[in-house]
């Protein structure tokens, strides 16, 4: 709850709640990394890590060209290899499949095996407080007051929720 409240006022700081499509969407995909990470607590023990990610990764692959082929308008198919096979793109494309999502996925789905998913949901949480810290240092952004305090709350969120799950007893 404590990460929630943190969320709100990061997100809201300073300004009327007015959901918009963006915020709907965003909604929907925490639903999704919520769905994520409880199936990949119940299957990470139970099946090989790279075969796992791999399936993850292709899955997504096939729904996104798919949700793009409605919702994007590219042109021929000409038109689109053209805007593919620009070097740029095909950087930014190879650095976004590589090394940032696959690798990132797989090493999630071998860390899931040793703790539980609502440990990672908690480490999730803090994804917000990084990138507020990453827009100010990188892009010159300011988080006031509100929002350093939703990172507070995110952060003591997560501190409670490890404090409740830590062992009673040293061993």
């Amino acid at each position: 709850m404590l990460a929630a409240a943190g969320l709100y006022f990061l997100a809201f700081a300073g300004s009327e709640v007015n959901w918009n499509k963006g915020d709907m969407l965003v909604f929907f995909c925490a639903v999704g990394f919520a769905l994520h990470i409880g199936y990949m607590g119940k299957y990470a023990s139970r099946y090989p890590s790279l075969p796992l990610a791999s399936l993850q990764m292709g899955v997504v692959g096939i729904l996104s060209v798919t949700a793009s082929l409605f919702t994007e308008s590219v042109g021929s198919l000409s038109v689109l290899y053209e805007s593919l096979t620009v070097p740029e793109v095909l950087t930014a494309l190879l650095i976004s499949i590589g090394p940032t999502s696959a690798f990132a996925y797989w090493i999630q789905t071998v860390c899931q095996k040793y703790t539980t998913p609502s440990r990672v949901a908690i480490i999730f949480a803090t994804e917000p407080v990084f990138a507020a810290l990453t827009g100010m240092m990188f892009a010159g952004e300011t988080l006031g007051l509100p929002g350093g305090f939703g990172c507070l709350l995110i952060l003591a969120g997560m501190v409670i929720a490890e404090l409740k799950s830590a062992p009673q007893t040293v061993q």
